[in-house]
């Protein structure tokens, strides 16, 4: 039998020199690749296939806060500093992140994250959330080494 224990309030998620707190109930981070790691065409009289590397490294992030916590706060500063620098015509400072799962060793690093979208803006009977995502340039993963097959 294989056990597996979880628990968000340990994952490890920093960006920009600080550690993000304050996630919304569900999905905190999720990371999504751009476009597929290769493609395929069947060879024109079926003889063959040919499959192609895909060289886009761009991923989405996807960060969900609940507003009015330190983390989103952070962010915000964050996604302001970015585009104020973009605005006056120089270089965007990217960010370095790093998402570590210590239960599994499973760990997502980045040196350039750059923000994609601000969140919307609501206001509601419950308290509102912040979806924030941003651009991660060449994303490197170790894929849960702590994790034995057995």
């Amino acid at each position: 039998m294989i056990n597996i224990f979880w628990g968000l309030a340990a994952v490890q998620f920093n960006l920009g020199g600080f550690r993000v707190e304050g996630f919304a109930d569900g999905d905190a981070v999720t990371i999504v690749p751009e476009a597929d790691s290769t493609t395929a065409r069947p060879g024109g009289d079926g003889s063959h296939n040919v499959f192609s590397r895909m060289n886009n490294r761009l991923h989405t992030m996807t960060i969900n806060l609940d507003r009015g916590t330190k983390g989103y706060k952070q962010l915000m500063d964050a996604f302001d500093a970015q585009i104020e620098e973009f605005d006056d015509g120089t270089s965007i400072s990217a960010l370095e992140m790093s998402i570590l799962n210590p239960f599994t060793g499973e760990k997502v690093t980045d040196a350039q994250v750059v923000f994609r979208r601000l969140p919307d803006s609501n206001w509601a009977t419950e308290a509102p959330q912040a979806t924030i995502t941003a651009w991660l340039s060449d994303p490197q993963r170790t894929n849960a080494p702590n994790v034995s097959i057995t």
